[in-house]
């Protein structure tokens, strides 16, 4: 490996042992616009669902519009919803300088990648004829930005009331020394040839939506990898979970429904 990653006592540079997540921060609605770019405005009164999901010190806005009727009737599909994604990248997001457009090839494959995800879990037949846009906007990139994506659009589905098969959630995992896999590493953590993979799974049957693989990995290490990540699914879901019942009981309170 090109750097230590765990030190002899089991912990990294942060603090954290390899198990550990970043800390996880969530908004909702109109609150995720007070976590991003800050106002919101007439972009913010337009979507149908949104999401701020923050780990460490990786920032990521997720919001959702629709589903709405297509606009060119022959881009409709006749027996379900069509889905399409935007993900782009902050020019400041980069914990090191970079050039980023939302044109650039690897936020292409990024959005291919959710789009794709969300398109089997969502359940499109629901809405036939219709159109689902997805947005994805990474504020700030220290690492894990596709699991974080995957997360904070997961909460942006929910913010809008989009049913879906099932909740899914992401973590990445990269491998330290002696073939240790270290949950969610940050841009100080990795190497140019870090082995790394990112992770989506299905919370409840565990059944796997996504995997990535970044730099080359021996087939033998992988297995341990992927049970790391989906233990840290389960984390991830633990926390959004807790997170979107408080936003739905203080609507209920601001409303009247229930009591404070």
């Amino acid at each position: 490996m090109s750097r230590e990653l765990i030190s002899p006592e089991g912990l990294r540079a942060d603090g954290r042992r390899a198990h550990e997540l970043r800390r996880v921060e969530v908004r909702l609605g109109a609150l995720a616009w007070s976590g991003g770019s800050g106002g919101g405005g007439a972009a913010a009164t337009a979507v149908d669902g949104a999401a701020y999901f923050a780990q460490g010190n990786t920032k990521v806005l997720a919001f959702v519009v629709g589903p709405r009727e297509t606009k060119l009737r022959s881009q409709a599909l006749p027996d379900r919803c069509s889905i399409s994604c935007e993900y782009s990248v902050a020019p400041f997001s980069f914990s090191e300088r970079k050039q980023v457009s939302k044109s650039d090839r690897r936020s292409t494959e990024m959005a291919l990648l959710l789009r794709q995800s969300f398109d089997s879990v969502i359940l499109t037949t629901l809405y036939p004829g219709s159109h689902l846009s997805l947005h994805v906007q990474v504020l700030q990139n220290d690492g894990a930005a596709l699991a974080a994506s995957v997360n904070a659009l997961t909460l942006a589905l929910q913010n809008a009331g989009i049913p879906m098969r099932d909740m899914l959630c992401a973590a990445s995992v990269g491998l330290g020394e002696q073939s240790t896999p270290v949950l969610d590493l940050n841009f100080s953590e990795r190497g140019s040839d870090t082995p790394e993979i990112t992770c989506a799974s299905l919370v409840h049957s565990e059944k796997i939506v996504l995997l990535t693989e970044e730099n080359k990995l021996q087939a033998q290490h992988l297995q341990p990898m992927v049970e790391l990540a989906l233990q840290a699914n389960q984390k991830i879901f633990a926390i959004l979970k807790q997170e979107t019942k408080a936003y739905s009981e203080a609507i209920l309170r601001s409303r009247g429904i229930i009591n404070a």
